[in-house]
């Protein structure tokens, strides 16, 4: 019987070589380099509750009730201005506080419902940064966005001090589109 050796060319080497190494670098990546999950869901939280610190002391904020049902470019995020007020410094940092207590408030046994109607948004500025949020009390939701970042949370409360200082505002707004206030 005549044996045949295959010729170990060069191209045939290299490959066998690259071979070995991706799959010795593939091993090496999922034993060391994979991140643990509850440490990028940390990681995550941590990122949330950072930017919700926008809301301790901002220096200028804007608050405005929405109407959830109409979209409108022109309008706060999308959504329909009804009313809207430029706060004075204390309204703001209360306001700032009621949004950041609807998530402190929320327990996760509420859960959350498969909607998202804000009727209450704010926009601030603390140190040149701005952020806004959307609050949907119905659905247990409040939306932050920020310089390219937007962030989920549960909330829960009531908008009754929210509203109060909207209808203490003399900006009372008629159902003609309007754009925020800067």
């Amino acid at each position: 019987m005549i044996q045949v050796k295959p010729e170990l060319t060069p191209k045939k080497i290299a490959a066998v070589v690259i071979l070995s190494i991706a799959a010795i670098a593939a091993i090496l990546f999922q034993v060391f380099w994979t991140p643990d999950t509850e440490t990028v869901a940390d990681s995550l939280e941590l990122k949330k509750q950072k930017f919700l610190q926008i809301l301790v002391a901002p220096q200028v904020g804007t608050l405005y009730a929405l109407d959830p049902a109409v979209q409108d470019s022109a309008g706060f995020r999308g959504y329909k201005i009804l009313n809207q007020t430029k706060l004075s410094p204390e309204d703001v940092s209360s306001v700032a506080f009621e949004f950041k207590d609807a998530v402190d408030s929320y327990e996760e046994s509420l859960g959350t419902k498969e909607c998202f109607n804000p009727t209450m948004g704010l926009k601030v500025v603390k140190d040149g940064k701005t952020a806004d949020f959307l609050i949907s009390y119905d659905c247990l939701v409040l939306k932050a966005f920020g310089d390219r970042v937007e962030y989920s949370y549960g909330a829960a409360g009531s908008p009754a001090k929210l509203e109060d200082i909207l209808k203490a505002s003399d900006n009372q707004i008629d159902s003609q589109t309007v754009e925020p206030l800067e």
